[in-house]
């Protein structure tokens, strides 16, 4: 629930923020208000922003009253939005291709985004409105289904057609389900009642819990890495548990600064988890080092003037949801050896081919994202007819992160629908085009 400010309170609010934005234009923040962690820039949605997700830079904006706002962050010094969807009540965004999924407290809106600068609402489906006092607040995809933390359940949704999405299952926590996080066949849940739940989504139609970890906090968001779940409490702080075994998760560690943590996520070794004000200091981002999960390590953190909610990193760069005005972006200076370089893509993506229909060539672009250790990723891009058969074979290669466009020559080929394949490792996406002589 967001926090009601009195007339008092918003001109202090004003007042903090020029000051708070004079300081970073000096570049004179002290010690006490910064450390290892530097303002790059900001952007004023003039509402409340609660969650933010980046992918192929821009960055993707739920705010609460103004809807979806899309922004160019190419140049990380200078965000500029392309493009924005009015819709009240969206508090999580989650993109995925050519798609934003939002948790709005109407239910789950699902936006086409293809053209940046005007975004087109594709599917809807009510989510928790026979309740009074129920709405959707999380929202994570994976593969063909959305999972979406939605008070006291977690529903899943089919969403292979995007116009009509449908839902399949649900789950019910018995407490306050407030987001979730996809890993493997196992939905993680951050109850603000009832803590960490594990729930076994292999049959999404089925789900089924298998374990849980009470942080006898209030758990607000969750990330998950490897073996380890990392929980965002309203009253305790991160807490880091190991989930090694599903059915016996254990916390191993855990950071508290007295502060409500409200957002998290994890990049390489490092939590950055955007916290509140619980009676002391300001709110703002605290960096903390994982590298041993039993003993976290505060190595940076920067304080704003007003509550920071949801957050995305890429590479050094972590981009900060304000609970009042708008967006921050912030660099991590303690990181060294990793270049800030935006055009490495986050996630797999398979464009749709243009033009189309095409006579008798037509280009297809695609991106292969970052894999971590692994430099080279096995890539094939396949063209299949109607009945099946491939007909060409575009890509069959090693390939490294980034993004990429080949063209395909049907000049031998007669008219007719055609699909095409990607596929490395376990990712595959497949889309249709139109061959018209």
């Amino acid at each position: 629930m967001k926090k009601q400010k009195s007339t008092l309170t918003r001109l202090q609010y004003i007042f903090l923020s020029a000051l708070f934005f004079f300081t970073a234009f000096l570049n004179s923040s002290t010690a006490q208000d910064s450390l290892n962690v530097r303002l790059i820039s900001s952007f004023d949605a003039a509402n409340p922003a609660t969650d933010v997700f980046v992918s192929n830079n821009y960055a993707y904006l739920a705010n609460d009253v103004g809807g979806l706002r899309i922004i160019n962050v190419a140049d990380s010094t200078n965000p500029n939005e392309v493009g924005f969807l009015t819709n009240n009540g969206t508090e999580d965004v989650f993109v995925s291709g050519d798609f934003a999924y939002l948790a709005n407290r109407y239910g789950l809106r699902i936006v086409d985004v293809s053209d940046k600068t005007a975004p087109v609402e594709l599917g809807f489906l009510a989510v928790g409105l026979t309740v009074t006092g129920r709405h959707p607040s999380g929202v994570f995809v994976s593969g063909n289904y959305a999972y979406v933390a939605e008070s006291v359940d977690l529903r899943i949704v089919d969403i292979s057609d995007s116009a009509n999405p449908v839902e399949v299952s649900y789950f019910t926590t018995n407490g306050f389900a407030h987001d979730v996080f996809i890993s493997g066949n196992y939905a993680f849940v951050a109850d603000e009642n009832d803590g960490l739940r594990i729930i076994d989504i292999s049959n999404p139609a089925a789900p089924v819990e298998v374990g849980y970890y009470d942080t006898a906090g209030s758990a607000h968001r969750v990330y998950v890495k490897g073996n380890y779940a990392y929980v965002a409490d309203r009253i305790d702080g991160l807490r880091i548990i190991d989930i090694t075994d599903k059915t016996n998760p254990t916390e191993v560690g855990f950071y508290d600064r007295n502060s409500e943590a409200f957002g998290i996520f994890v990049n390489d070794n490092y939590a950055y988890v955007t916290v509140g004000n619980a009676g002391s200091g300001f709110a703002g981002l605290r960096v903390v080092d994982i590298n041993d999960p039993s003993n976290p390590t505060e190595t940076g953190y920067y304080y704003t003037p007003d509550v920071v909610a949801g957050i995305f990193v890429v590479n050094k760069l972590a981009y900060v949801a304000d609970d009042w005005a708008g967006m921050y972006i912030f660099h991590n200076d303690f990181i060294t050896g990793v270049a800030d370089n935006l055009n490495i893509p986050i996630e797999f993506s398979l464009k749709q081919n243009y033009p189309n229909p095409f006579n008798p060539s037509t280009k297809i672009k695609y991106s292969i994202p970052n894999a971590g250790n692994e430099n080279f990723r096995s890539v094939q891009l396949k063209v299949y007819d109607m009945l099946g058969r491939e007909v060409d074979m575009l890509v069959n290669k090693q390939q490294k992160p980034g993004f990429y466009e080949v063209n395909f020559d049907a000049s031998k080929l007669s008219s007719g629908i055609y699909f095409y394949r990607l596929s490395a490792g376990s990712f595959f996406n497949v889309k249709k085009m139109l061959l018209l002589k």
